[in-house]
């Protein structure tokens, strides 16, 4: 029967050493094992092997656990941060120069970078951009004064009768959902409600049909082409009724990553008036001046 090294010291070596050496230090053990093995008997490579593997328990071999490793590593980094400000209190103006010349060119960086991706996300294919704007306002508050983008609807009506400077102006209410069934699966399609302004203002290419068209029957809408073929693939969807009563009218190309006004569909805010003066008891709250959160005003 061949002669193996004890089973219960391997075990031993294998539970302390760190993984990394064990496979090699094992070797060494066994070899020196099978040698006097041969040379000098049985009882005697057994009893070097046991004293081997117990002078093995060293710091340098034996396993160290997390915490102890997280611990080293941290102490490597205080060493690096004590030797980095050590040179830099050496060398004064060498390190100012260099720590200041890093972060102006960073900052120039960040600023180049920050400029073309605002530039690119501006709605440049609008017509007269810069006489563009978005009504906001403001409330003050126990917390001190709170910024908002939206409006009350009622605005858009006072600043088209009341200010003779407007040339038009346009009011958006962001909360357009319709839902459809297809092929046994409910598809949404989210979007906004406009008046008949909106496109006299915003210009989104037009695919196919007559985006006005919605504002000549409150049960309509404008589709995005992304829209369209989430809802009927490659068919032309003109004329067809999604959300049960919803015809239509036109396909535009889609807004995404050109707007910040980002929608699927566009419905005639005639038809979500119709529905709030139906459906809800204090739409005269909502259409007034005390509801502030839900429509947005354009003018030009």
């Amino acid at each position: 029967m061949e002669q193996q090294p004890p089973k219960f010291y391997t075990r031993l070596f294998r539970w302390f050493c760190e993984d990394g050496y064990f496979e090699e230090l094992e070797g060494d053990l066994e070899e020196k094992f099978y040698d006097n093995l041969e040379q000098k008997g049985a009882s005697y490579a057994r009893k070097i092997y046991r004293k081997e593997v117990l002078l093995m328990i060293r710091p340098s071999v034996l396993r160290k656990p997390q915490w102890l490793k997280n611990t080293l590593q941290f102490s490597l980094f205080k060493i690096h941060l004590k030797l980095t400000m050590r040179n830099m209190a050496r060398n004064k103006i060498f390190s100012t120069v260099n720590i200041f010349g890093l972060a102006a060119a960073l900052s120039l960086c960040l600023f180049f970078v920050n400029l073309l991706y605002t530039g690119y996300q501006m709605d440049t294919q609008h017509p007269h951009l810069d006489r563009f704007y978005r009504v906001t306002h403001q409330q003050k508050s126990f917390r001190g004064v709170d910024k908002f983008a939206s409006n009350s609807f009622a605005l858009g009506e006072h600043l088209n009768n009341d200010f003779p400077q407007i040339e038009k102006s346009t009011t958006v209410y962001n909360s357009l959902n319709l839902q459809t069934n297809m092929e046994g699966n409910q598809v949404n399609v989210e979007g906004i409600y406009v008046d008949s302004s909106f496109f006299d203002l915003f210009s989104f290419e037009v695919v196919m049909g007559d985006p006005k068209a919605i504002f000549d029957d409150i049960n309509s809408v404008v589709l995005t082409e992304e829209a369209a073929v989430k809802l009927f693939g490659e068919a032309k969807p003109l004329s067809e009724i999604i959300g049960g009563e919803s015809i239509v009218k036109a396909i535009v190309k889609s807004p995404k990553s050109k707007s910040h006004l980002n929608f699927e569909a566009v419905g005639n805010i005639e038809g979500h008036l119709s529905n709030v003066m139906t459906y809800d008891s204090t739409y005269s709250e909502r259409l007034g001046w005390t509801n502030s959160y839900s429509y947005y005003n354009y003018d030009r």
